[in-house]
């Protein structure tokens, strides 16, 4: 069988869970059910935990650079990994 990538193994974990978490340059990005699924990032090792936006953030997919996610409104959003340049796609 062959290896999966780093980016392959990150599409695939991202779908068998719901697209409701997905990993990037050393961060877990995720949504905080007990905050409104708001979006977060974490390190693995659970430091450097931070709130990126206090939007409603569902059906997380990472690309180079960005972290999309649909609102739940008819609405996608993007946002710079570090938590900037929040935009409307």
């Amino acid at each position: 069988m062959e290896k999966l990538t780093t980016r392959e193994e990150d599409y695939l974990g991202n779908v068998v869970n719901g697209l409701s978490v997905s990993y990037n340059n050393g961060y877990i990005y995720y949504r905080k059910l007990s905050d409104n699924y708001a979006l977060y990032r974490v390190k693995p090792d659970g430091s450097d935990n931070t709130k990126l936006t206090d939007h409603v953030a569902r059906y997380l997919w990472t690309v180079p650079g960005w972290i999309y996610f649909d609102t739940g409104g008819n609405e996608i959003l993007r946002i710079k990994l570090d938590g900037t340049g929040l935009e409307q796609v």
